[in-house]
């Protein structure tokens, strides 16, 4: 009996450590163990791009100044960032202030979060075109001599993506500063922005679902975020929970019919400041 006692005692000490010791990694480790991953789309690639998003920053100079630090030592030709910067506008000035140190052009576009804080996208904005980019709201530019198109969507919430004719004209959301911009859809985000006009063309997305759903085959790839990987992966199983504007695109490279898919993982956390089996990650993109 004291034999059987002592050997499941022995597996439940083992299993307690090793549950400790996964809270002090997935808390204390992870969330801040930034991967560089890379990504070839082209046997002879004319841009590289870095690709980060769903910043949240709360504070936390230092391990967003790694973040801008690695970026430097990678020489993209220009940064994209799609969306949630902030979750609180009392941080947006400090921020910005940090991603004003990036080298490159930034380009970026709002996620749910920028509409939930109400932040200030004039502010934001200024804060871009100082890199030499753009911050983007259903609407494109053009870099590197007219040779590569850049298109930004911008939608408050996924409840107000409809696919029908009955949506507001592109003029009532191509600003993209109202809290609410009301009703949008694919058709119109199109009519705003256009179809392809030069060589090479990207689009900026917060969710993945929306950028899986544009026209067939109008962009060489299409850069996402929103989904942060779940943040809490197993292994086999993936991602315990995913908001539903995720669709199918979790997080990495997917194939759809509109162009090639990336879903960044994010950099930041959002709900509990806490990552397993999924980092922070930063992704560079030759195409």
């Amino acid at each position: 009996m004291k034999q059987i006692v002592a050997k499941h005692g022995g597996k439940f000490r083992a299993a307690f450590i090793l549950f400790l010791l996964t809270m002090v990694y997935g808390f204390f480790i992870e969330p801040e163990w930034i991967v560089v991953r890379h990504v070839e789309l082209s046997p002879n690639p004319r841009y590289r791009l870095v690709h980060i998003s769903d910043i949240h920053y709360k504070g936390g100079e230092a391990y967003f100044n790694r973040i801008t630090d690695k970026i430097k030592t990678l020489s993209p030709d220009f940064v994209c960032i799609t969306g949630d910067i902030v979750d609180d506008a009392r941080y947006l000035g400090e921020v910005l202030r940090l991603l004003e140190k990036i080298p490159y052009p930034v380009f970026g576009v709002p996620g749910n979060h920028e509409y939930l804080s109400n932040v200030s996208f004039d502010e934001i904005s200024r804060a871009f075109r100082k890199t030499g980019g753009e911050w983007l709201t259903n609407e494109r530019v053009y870099f590197g001599g007219d040779r590569l198109e850049i298109v930004g969507a911008a939608i408050s919430e996924y409840r107000f993506l409809f696919d029908d004719d009955s949506v507001s004209p592109p003029e009532t959301f191509r600003t993209g500063r109202e809290k609410n911009p009301g009703r949008f859809s694919h058709k119109n985000f199109e009519q705003a922005t256009g179809n392809r006009v030069v060589g090479k063309r990207i689009l900026l997305a917060h969710y993945p679902a929306f950028g899986a759903g544009v026209a067939p085959g109008n962009f060489d790839i299409i850069l996402s975020g929103h989904s942060h990987g779940g943040q809490i992966r197993l292994p086999i199983i993936g991602a315990l929970i995913l908001p539903p504007e995720v669709g199918e695109y979790d997080r990495g490279l997917f194939k759809t019919d509109a162009g090639p898919l990336y879903v960044n993982p994010g950099i930041g956390t959002y709900a509990i400041h806490a990552r397993l089996f999924c980092r922070p990650e930063i992704t560079v993109i030759a195409f």
